[in-house]
């Protein structure tokens, strides 16, 4: 909520630009939320409850890509908010 005020104060106001944000935003969630749930899976629960290899191989496999994305976006994108 605060982000979204913070670029509409900025004076973004084109919609696509808005998406854009949005999703940048939301693929650097999915990265925090990946990163969070591969450590808590292998530091914090117990051996029974932990998830298996194949799925930890998952989560790391959407972990760098939305990373990588969500990074490349915020470089092409910061720039062009105050030309």
């Amino acid at each position: 909520m605060v982000l979204g005020l913070v670029v509409l104060t900025l004076g973004v106001d084109q919609p696509l630009l808005l998406a854009l944000i949005a999703a940048s935003v939301g693929g650097f969630m999915m990265l925090l939320y990946s990163a969070v749930l591969i450590l808590i899976n292998r530091r914090s629960l117990p051996a029974p409850l932990r998830i298996g290899v194949g799925r930890t191989v998952a989560l790391l496999w959407s972990f760098v890509p939305f990373g990588v994305l969500a990074g490349l976006t915020f470089a092409e994108q910061i720039p062009t908010l105050f030309d």
